[in-house]
């Protein structure tokens, strides 16, 4: 299973990173064709936005599977083992719930949006909100992950 999970975290890499690289191309190329050519390409903001938000899904999954998110951690520091379990339960199952709305709704959304097009760019909308399910579903599979591997702990089962 973490082979399966290491696998979809360094294919989450990759397109991010393409993701990043072709943004920042076209950033670039939008700020200098306004300011020297006076024009700028109608599709390069649709394409910089949409790429931004693909990012940003994308590496809030990563950013969950190594923990690294912001979160409140006074209580690690309140109680013992067992107790920080209780409540990180409490915050799976709270995280899990939103995650899981998230993506339904996400997922809703695609259907209406199959038939807009951004303008700038002639594409279909869907290719922008595609990745609010992907990217959701990348935060259950990485909570799940981290339940399962801190349980096992806890109880004596290494990982």
């Amino acid at each position: 299973m973490q082979k399966l999970l290491d696998a979809i975290e360094s294919g989450v890499r990759a397109v991010s990173a393409v993701v990043m690289f072709v943004s920042v191309v076209v950033i670039f190329v939008q700020v200098i064709s306004r300011y020297i050519f006076n024009y700028t390409p109608p599709w390069s903001e649709e394409l910089a936005r949409t790429g931004n938000v693909w990012m940003t899904f994308l590496g809030i999954g990563m950013v969950s599977r190594v923990r690294e998110h912001i979160r409140i951690d006074f209580v690690d520091y309140l109680f013992k083992e067992k107790g920080r379990y209780v409540f990180l339960l409490l915050e799976v199952a709270a995280s899990l719930a939103f995650f899981a709305f998230v993506g339904w709704e996400g997922y809703k959304t695609l259907r209406p949006v199959l038939r807009q097009t951004m303008p700038g760019m002639q594409v279909s909308l869907f290719w922008a909100y595609l990745v609010i399910p992907i990217g959701s579903a990348l935060l259950l599979v990485f909570t799940v992950d981290h339940l399962v591997k801190t349980s096992r702990k806890l109880f004596g089962k290494e990982v």
